[in-house]
């Protein structure tokens, strides 16, 4: 088992230029060798593709600690919060926004906003016939979702998505250049950080809801309110994009299951489960405290550790036919959205961002195919997905005039794999 883990040697879960398809290929074959093993690139890391020993990492939070949850470290001067904290502070830090991100507060005071922004965005391009669906609808949606959620102007969202940009995907190729995203977004969050202090902090936006917070009776520091914000604009930016272009690739490309989902929108619950089991955006990294052993690979305190979840949900230890997208998956306990404590904070507001995004899409555009000429584009990352998705389809009409709320969204170049 061990001489067999040294098949992921030279595996790196940056390399570009390589499809989708090969990605997942490459994932099967590292996951038949040995389901643990570990790769000499950014100092060694190890990588788990198996379900069973990904579910035992995930739950064992005393060994495998999320104090450290990406490879390479993103350029940070305090620690995400609470994703970046072990119990039992986590727990602390988690309550703090736990009730802002339910799915009863999703529902009441997100639902309508984001139906009216997917139809802004639908009416952007739906005339012309074609679109990068990316670039039309996966970039701009979680930047004006986020932007309601921290109470910020719309017209920050462009900067906002470049420091996300540059600090996911240039920690491995250009640290200078996501370190200094980072401290632009440091000095600009301490900047409305002030402005709600200033304003008395009264809102129901998520900042306002930081500033009044006092854990233990005591209110947040200055770095634990940076930590929360640089959680919530990383997570809340990157990965519902990833997703959502992986969506509308796999819908563009699968004509009978657009044409279901199109017919009977109560399927798309388990539909968008499905799409994050089988195209799930984020790898989770981990931070080793004590030696250990998984799958006969010993393991050594202070060693670094990358589940890849775009493997273990594709196991077919747990998920029978695990590369067929099925609606009748049940259970589907995919680690899409994290699991255990660190399950994904937003997860209720993703959902409902996709289930409104796919309702609206599929009942104004229900048929539509990628352009070949141009193609889709993966990036791989630890937030791996589409990035380009041309699609073409029979041009419709506009439903409204522009939204207000919509200008100045970010409709960026997709990046380059």
């Amino acid at each position: 088992m061990r001489d067999k883990s040294a098949t992921y040697q030279d595996f790196d879960h940056n390399d570009q230029g390589i499809p989708a398809e090969v990605w997942f290929e490459r994932y099967a074959e590292l996951r038949r060798e040995c389901p643990v093993g570990k790769s000499a690139r950014y100092g060694g890391y190890w990588l788990v593709t198996g379900y069973p020993e990904a579910a035992a990492v995930i739950q064992d939070t005393d060994t495998f600690s999320s104090r450290v949850v990406t490879i390479p470290p993103h350029p940070q001067a305090a620690p995400m919060i609470p994703e970046e904290i072990d119990p039992p502070e986590h727990r602390r830090y988690r309550d703090v926004v736990n009730r802002v991100f339910s799915a009863q507060v999703a529902q009441e005071r997100h639902a309508e906003p984001i139906r009216a922004a997917v139809t802004g965005l639908i009416d952007d391009f739906i005339e012309a016939g074609h679109c990068d669906a990316f670039r039309s609808v996966a970039v701009p949606l979680p930047a004006f979702v986020l932007t309601r959620l921290l109470g910020l102007p719309a017209g920050d969202t462009r900067t906002l998505c470049d420091w996300v940009e540059r600090i996911v995907h240039g920690s491995a190729t250009n640290p200078e250049s996501a370190f200094a995203a980072a401290m632009e977004q440091y000095g600009y969050f301490t900047e409305r950080l002030a402005e709600r202090r200033r304003a008395g902090a009264g809102g129901d936006d998520v900042l306002s809801v930081l500033l009044r917070a006092e854990p233990d009776g005591v209110p947040l520091s200055q770095e634990e309110l940076l930590g929360y914000c640089l959680t919530l604009l990383v997570a809340g930016v990157d990965t519902t994009q990833k997703i959502i272009g992986s969506i509308i690739h796999h819908l563009a490309e699968d004509a009978d299951l657009r044409r279901k989902l199109a017919a009977d929108s109560r399927l798309l619950p388990r539909a968008v489960e499905e799409f994050v089991r089988l195209w799930t955006p984020v790898q989770l990294g981990r931070q080793i405290t004590r030696d250990t052993e998984i799958a006969g690979c010993p393991m050594k305190a202070g060693d670094s550790l990358l589940v890849l979840t775009g493997a273990t949900n594709r196991d077919e230890r747990e998920f029978s036919d695990a590369t067929t997208f099925r609606l009748d998956r049940s259970p589907n306990r995919h680690f899409g959205f994290g699991a255990h404590v660190h399950r994904c904070l937003g997860a209720h507001i993703a959902r409902l961002e996709l289930r409104i995004l796919l309702e609206e899409l599929l009942r104004r555009i229900p048929e539509f195919g990628i352009d070949r000429e141009i193609g889709s584009t993966w990036l791989a990352s630890q937030v791996q997905g589409m990035v380009r998705v041309p699609i073409r389809f029979p041009p419709g009409k506009r439903l409204g005039p522009p939204m207000p709320e919509l200008v100045g969204l970010p409709r960026p170049r997709a990046p380059q794999a």
